[in-house]
């Protein structure tokens, strides 16, 4: 938490088992929810992320039924941030591309209540 902020990584996740650890591992201590929503993949990726959600490392695992698409699951992802009432979200794809260095930088505008 940062300024008595509530901060929440969202991460689509689909047949990601390569990654999707090292992703998680990656994502700065003040993120204070991160939750990974598993598309159905078909790769080891649920129990991975399972396993490390249950590190209490505030990983939490949504998983969808069937397979929805990337757009589906950043939604249910969404939902879930607004559902705990997360000040700022983030949208992290789970095959590690992105560069996490930049997120800090990304949300220090939102924390500083400026917007641009």
């Amino acid at each position: 938490m940062i300024s008595d902020k509530i901060i929440a990584v969202v991460i689509p996740c689909y047949n990601e088992e390569s990654q999707i650890s090292g992703v998680i591992s990656s994502i700065p201590a003040y993120v204070d929810h991160i939750f990974v929503v598993d598309d159905k993949s078909t790769d080891g990726s649920v129990a991975l992320i399972e396993q490390i959600s249950q590190s209490g490392e505030g990983v939490e695992l949504l998983k969808h039924e069937v397979n929805q698409g990337n757009g589906a699951a950043r939604i249910s992802g969404l939902k879930k941030c607004l559902d705990i009432g997360a000040d700022v979200v983030c949208l992290l794809d789970g095959d590690g591309q992105m560069d996490i260095n930049a997120l800090g930088s990304l949300i220090d505008p939102v924390l500083n209540g400026k917007d641009r």
